[in-house]
């Protein structure tokens, strides 16, 4: 081998070393990010704590739940059960429902939230549900 096969060869070496390195390095970096994440999200608000329950007409959605949401954040929990809702976000009111599961309130009616069987007397916005709560939505018609 001559000067030049040497040196390619050092080049080489000192090439794939050095990329070696930098992926090694990359991948501890990466998999100690993702071992913070899941350590934070368990350790966070974002666990499962117990349970609620909506319920509209006859369909009845069981949702894993945590302490401190409001109804709005556990109807949005329910969404990949298929429980479906729309409406407008006031900002002084917060969230209004317009329908549930494709079903809009006819004129003279609104959908009415109760919670554990009363009447919830603040927003969904605002109201906290504790878990074993069941939200149940009705048509009732306006005063």
């Amino acid at each position: 081998m001559n000067i030049k096969q040497y040196t390619a060869l050092i080049v080489t070496v000192v090439v794939l070393g050095a990329a070696t390195y930098a992926s090694q390095k990359a991948f501890l970096s990466y998999s100690s990010r993702t071992t913070s994440s899941i350590e934070q999200m368990h350790n966070s608000k974002d666990v499962a704590t117990g349970t609620a329950s909506i319920v509209i007409g006859n369909k009845h959605y069981e949702i894993a739940f945590r302490d401190g949401m409001t109804a709005l954040e556990t109807m949005r929990a329910a969404e990949p059960a298929g429980f479906m809702f729309s409406g407008k976000e006031f900002p002084s009111l917060g969230f209004f429902v317009e329908s549930i599961n494709g079903q809009t309130a006819p004129d003279g009616y609104y959908w009415i939230f109760y919670v554990n069987g009363t009447q919830s007397n603040t927003g969904i916005s605002q109201t906290i549900i504790s878990s074993g709560d069941t939200i149940e939505w009705r048509l009732d018609k306006s005063y």
